[in-house]
């Protein structure tokens, strides 16, 4: 078991390497994924804005598993 411990909400408010560092994640999770990247899932589909039914768009797992290695 890893002894790791998880910051606790003080921690990550009052802590201002942790909340840069949590800044900086943040920042990273908003932006908008490469167009190369988002594919049309060839099955699903849902209603969009315009309530008209769409293929369902996603990033492929190998795209998430590298964003994540280089992440973390």
């Amino acid at each position: 078991m890893s002894e790791y411990q998880l910051p606790t909400l003080a921690e990550l408010h009052y802590d201002p390497v942790v909340a840069f560092k949590n800044d900086q994640l943040s920042f990273l999770l908003h932006q908008p994924p490469h167009n190369d990247w988002v594919k049309q899932h060839p099955t699903i589909k849902v209603k969009d804005d315009g309530n008209a039914w769409v293929k369902l768009k996603y990033i492929p797992i190998d795209k998430i598993e590298y964003l994540l290695t280089r992440i973390f």
